[in-house]
């Protein structure tokens, strides 16, 4: 979308006018967004959103009446709203990051109010990028669910994986302290979306069958400290860990590893050594795109057990273990599985490679993305009066659905 943008706003001879004109109303959108959110929040009515949203359909109001008279190209749209989503997701609190925005919401102290008026612009916006987009390029066909019931087209969607460099992440001697302990490894930010309890109770499960089994999590204990906390105190519970520590070094007891089955190490300042450290690695997120993790642990010839969420399992389907998410006896059952069959671990460690070798590369994944720009680039120069009588049926589609909108907003 950003190519249409760019091919059929800044080529011409109005480039100037029009460049001004986006940013005067980049600005007007991004104010109207940040009153509407503090209306919202300081005036937790159906009135104070009613008066949000009313704000928010005036410039879209705008921007569609001077689409329409050919003062502004569509794709004006995707950055206004882009500017919103940016605007949007400043307000949430510092330790959400912008990717989880909408499952984000759920979870703040914000009035019913105001999470429903964040959840419809985030909505809106989904819906105007997958309206007016020459290709949709999910990470994952997973994605494709709500792309195209969100109005995307299905010929235009292109799905380009994600990819690692496997010269960085390559397989490597396991450390000597873990040699003689059944070992599992995971990065993975501390917080709910990653669902540690449910690892967490997978490796109870396992710890019955392998009672000398070490699980090892790296990754940012600052992110959600409740949670951490939570997640400690599981460990100590189920007789896995001490439950205590800090933010910077992990858990207590790191050197004493016949303490503990369990442990959260911290931050680690060189995650291609991560995924080297365990026999397999462990994934046990809610949701998930397609997630590096698995790849570079793949890519360092180290078989993953992952949940079933997102893109998952088209990396891992025949390279390890896929279990439902939030079922601690499945999860750990693919933990046992792994670990109590060396060959059949080895056979799918060189699997791994040689698939991220053949389909999972940085290179892969950037060509993609170049060959389509290209594409696009050189479409948009040989077909531009006829992309602009598209984006004019477009606009009259969209006009009944918001008015629609308007009158909700007014109720």
């Amino acid at each position: 979308m950003f190519e249409r943008l760019i091919a059929t706003t800044f080529e011409d001879q109005e480039s100037k006018r029009r460049g001004r004109l986006l940013n005067i109303l980049a600005l007007i959108w991004g104010g109207f967004v940040g009153m509407g959110l503090l209306v919202s929040m300081v005036s937790p009515t159906e009135a104070g959103v009613a008066a949000a949203e009313a704000g928010l359909l005036l410039i879209i109001a705008l921007s569609y009446l001077l689409a329409r008279r050919g003062r502004l190209n569509p794709g004006i749209y995707l950055f206004l709203v882009g500017n919103a989503m940016f605007i949007a997701a400043s307000l949430l609190p510092p330790s959400v990051p912008p990717i989880l925005f909408l499952i984000a919401i759920s979870a703040t102290d914000f009035t019913f109010f105001a999470k429903r008026f964040l959840i419809n612009l985030s909505t809106f916006m989904s819906k105007l990028n997958y309206v007016y987009a020459d290709q949709l390029s999910p990470c994952a066909n997973f994605n494709q669910r709500w792309e195209i019931p969100f109005g995307g087209r299905t010929e235009r969607v292109a799905t380009i994986y994600n990819g690692v460099n496997p010269s960085v992440f390559v397989p490597g001697p396991k450390p000597p302290e873990f040699q003689n302990y059944p070992t599992c490894v995971a990065a993975a930010r501390i917080f709910p979306l990653k669902d540690l309890e449910t690892m967490i109770r997978g490796v109870a499960v396992a710890h019955k069958s392998i009672p000398n089994l070490k699980v090892i999590v790296f990754g940012s204990l600052k992110a959600d400290r409740p949670y951490v906390q939570k997640c400690r105190d599981l460990t100590r519970e189920l007789g896995l860990g001490p439950g205590t520590g800090n933010d910077t070094t992990g858990d207590d007891g790191a050197d004493d590893i016949d303490s503990w089955t369990f442990r959260f190490a911290g931050y680690h300042n060189q995650p291609a050594k991560i995924f080297t450290t365990g026999d397999i690695s462990l994934l046990s997120s809610i949701s998930e795109g397609f997630p590096f993790t698995v790849l570079e642990s793949m890519s360092c010839g180290t078989p993953v057990v992952g949940t079933d969420v997102g893109g998952v399992r088209e990396a891992l389907e025949g390279h390890g273990v896929v279990a439902p998410p939030r079922d601690p006896e499945a999860f750990g059952a693919g933990i046992v599985k792994l670990l109590s069959d060396s060959s059949l671990r080895q056979r799918l460690g060189r699997k791994c490679r040689e698939t991220i070798i053949t389909k999972f590369m940085t290179s892969t994944s950037v060509d993609g993305y170049r060959e389509s720009y290209e594409r696009w680039a050189a479409y948009k120069r040989e077909h531009l009066d006829d992309i602009r009588a598209e984006n004019a049926k477009i606009i009259a589609a969209w006009e009944e659905e918001i008015d629609a909108i308007r009158q909700e907003a007014t109720v």
